[in-house]
């Protein structure tokens, strides 16, 4: 073992194999700089999706951009201005980072006092209903749905009533000739620049979702209403009430009980639907499909 060289012929720098090895670290170095440009670009896109991405874009623009109506645009709606010096920029970045006050991200409504109306009860009670018909005799507002199909009822339902409505969910965007001052849209697509005087946000309760809950929440701080009407269960009440005393609102409860009485089946319909009666509820037959 002593007497054996050091490099073989082919592993001698200037080798082949050595040649191959030098190639082989090179492009392991310049795959980890090609994947840490990725992650950097990741987490510019992470970022730029958070609060405090909003928070920074509206401090670096002066002044503050207005839209159609002289409204302010919220913080994720701000162009982009160039960063400030090095010396103040650790300070900037320290108080947008600060995130205890979401409320702050959205000056149009906080430019308002506006008055919250919860229309809390368990279903078929009727409180979307008495919020649309504050939205259908209000002079311009919009609703905000958790699905694209009651975004398209509330829509058909106002422009028969001969009330024109615009119609935005994530598929499509139906505005009526001549324009219109209602729309009816998926709670995600609210925009945030136009106040209206009446805003209803269905399904509050959803404020909770883990994966869904930011929009309602976006909603609810951000939407420019002089009335927002919010419809949903009674569990949603303490977050509610916590999400109005931060932004200084007003919040007028009204509570509903059910037009009729909720029976279950005594036994299951054995995942024929045919059986299915005038009245039945779809959630009742989804339980039922699940149970048999």
């Amino acid at each position: 073992m002593g007497d054996r060289p050091l490099f073989s012929p082919a592993r001698r720098p200037g080798g082949e194999h050595f040649k191959n090895t030098l190639s082989r670290a090179h492009a392991r170095r310049a795959f980890k700089k090609l994947f840490t440009l990725f992650d950097a670009i990741r987490e510019m896109a992470r970022l730029r999706s958070t609060a405090s991405w909003r928070k920074i874009r509206c401090m670096c623009s002066v002044p503050l951009p207005l839209s159609e109506g002289n409204v302010p645009l919220p913080f994720d709606e701000v162009p982009l201005r160039a960063l400030p010096q090095p010396t103040s920029r650790r300070k900037m970045l320290s108080t947008a980072m600060d995130l205890r006050r979401p409320e702050e991200a959205y000056p149009a409504a906080r430019a308002m006092r506006r008055t919250i109306h919860a229309h809390l009860g368990p279903t078929n009670s009727g409180k979307t209903h008495a919020a649309l018909e504050a939205l259908r005799a209000a002079k311009s507002g919009v609703y905000c749905g958790p699905l694209r199909l009651l975004a398209w009822e509330i829509h058909d339902q106002l422009s028969s009533a001969g009330v024109p409505c615009e119609l935005r969910t994530g598929q499509e965007v139906r505005t009526p000739e001549g324009g219109s001052e209602h729309t009816s849209c998926t709670v995600e697509m609210v925009s945030l620049r136009r106040a209206v005087e009446v805003g209803v946000v269905d399904e509050i309760q959803m404020l909770s979702h883990p994966e869904r809950g930011w929009a309602w929440s976006r909603a609810v701080f951000g939407l420019p209403a002089q009335a927002l009407h919010v419809c949903g269960s009674d569990d949603a009440l303490p977050l509610l009430e916590a999400l109005v005393e931060a932004c200084d609102d007003a919040l007028v409860v009204h509570r509903y009980e059910r037009l009729t009485p909720l029976e279950l089946a005594s036994r299951s319909l054995g995942g024929d639907l045919s059986k299915v009666r005038p009245g039945d509820s779809n959630c009742d037959s989804i339980a039922i499909l699940i149970g048999s």
